[in-house]
């Protein structure tokens, strides 16, 4: 009888053990697809990590880690331009359209390319509001190979950032309003 028990007690403990992994499994892969379909890739990114995948949602992991390696760029952009930190923040968005054309073959494998552009797009989108290059510029900035000179753009570009900042915080504060 007391064996029974015993084994009784290790059958159920084990059951829950396993029953509440796989619940904790499927929330934060449901809730990872969630973000996913809203385009909060980061999100859907912490949800999946340390995650041990099943095979059925490697494809999945695969697709969101692709596209992490240009969003990582864009949200370290964002961290860093309301910093005004303007130069690392430029070198970031430009290491954010290396990672696009490195792991855009690996986009198209797994199926995210699409996804994966959009967040281009927004790299593309902040380069222009805020330093006033196009995405073709910023390929032309990465293709340089003396760092003097790579710093030496980057910084110019910051400064005259900068400027605009400031100007525009002026103006807003002339108006009595708050800048974005």
């Amino acid at each position: 009888f007391i064996i029974f028990c015993i084994s009784l007690i290790v059958l159920l403990t084990v059951g829950l053990k396993l029953g509440g992994n796989y619940r904790n499994y499927m929330e934060r892969t449901d809730a990872a697809l969630s973000y996913y379909l809203n385009k909060d890739f980061e999100s859907a990114y912490n949800e999946l990590r340390g995650l041990d995948m099943n095979d059925n949602d490697k494809n999945f992991y695969n697709q969101v880690e692709t596209i992490m390696y240009v969003q990582r760029h864009y949200t370290s952009y964002k961290s860093l331009y309301s910093l005004e930190k303007y130069d690392q923040a430029l070198h970031t968005l430009l290491r954010g359209i290396k990672m696009y054309d490195k792991y855009k073959d690996t986009a198209r494998e797994y199926n995210c390319y699409d996804d994966m552009t959009l967040v281009l797009g927004w790299i593309d989108t902040a380069l222009q509001e805020k330093y006033g290059i196009t995405e073709s510029e910023a390929r032309e900035l990465n293709l340089i190979e003396d760092q003097y000179e790579y710093a030496e753009k980057v910084y110019k570009l910051a400064d005259e950032a900068e400027a605009r900042e400031k100007a525009l915080k002026a103006d807003a504060e002339n108006d009595g309003q708050t800048p974005d």
